[in-house]
């Protein structure tokens, strides 16, 4: 051997490049682009509801009799449309003491009864004080002469003059 010639060759730029391989760390992608995100459009639809009509008194005046009454209270066979009617039942239920807590009048029907019912002193003044206060109700002016007619209807004690003399005072 020759001492003098070199123990290796060192490598020379003339050769192939070895492949370097699968790599543990990732590769850089450089900057990333931005993923563009999904578009959400949200829709609110808004339905308002009609007003509840308001419940007010009439205009009228005319006063009624409860036989005048009770052929409005009968479904459909008045000059009244029966939501007016149910209107002036409820402004009665809400200024009278006696309707609904006595007697129940809430509806068209229970009105009608208490209207056509006048066979007892209690019966015809729950009538006269029920067409009293629909007349008020529909326009008519004047609720003194009810209110005295009603305390004698709330007295359980009434005899049946104070319930007759009542009942006429309120043109039954």
């Amino acid at each position: 051997q020759n001492p003098s010639a070199p123990a290796s060759p060192e490598p020379t730029g003339s050769g192939p490049t070895p492949d370097p391989g699968p790599s543990d760390e990732p590769a850089d992608p450089g900057d990333p682009s931005p993923i563009p995100l999904p578009t959400v459009t949200v829709t609110v639809t808004v339905t308002v509801q009609p007003a509840a009509p308001v419940c007010t008194r009439g205009t009228s005046g005319a006063r009624l009799t409860a036989a005048q009454w009770a052929v409005e209270m009968h479904r459909n066979s008045g000059k009244l449309p029966d939501a007016t009617l149910t209107c002036y039942l409820g402004l009665v239920q809400k200024a009278s003491p006696v309707f609904p807590e006595l007697t129940k009048a809430s509806s068209l029907g229970k009105a009608y009864r208490v209207l056509r019912t006048a066979k007892t002193g209690r019966n015809r003044l729950d009538a006269a004080l029920l067409a009293g206060w629909l007349n008020w109700a529909n326009g008519a002016n004047g609720t003194a002469t009810l209110k005295s007619a009603e305390k004698i209807r709330l007295t359980a004690k009434s005899t049946a003059t104070a319930l007759k003399k009542a009942a006429t005072s309120l043109g039954a």
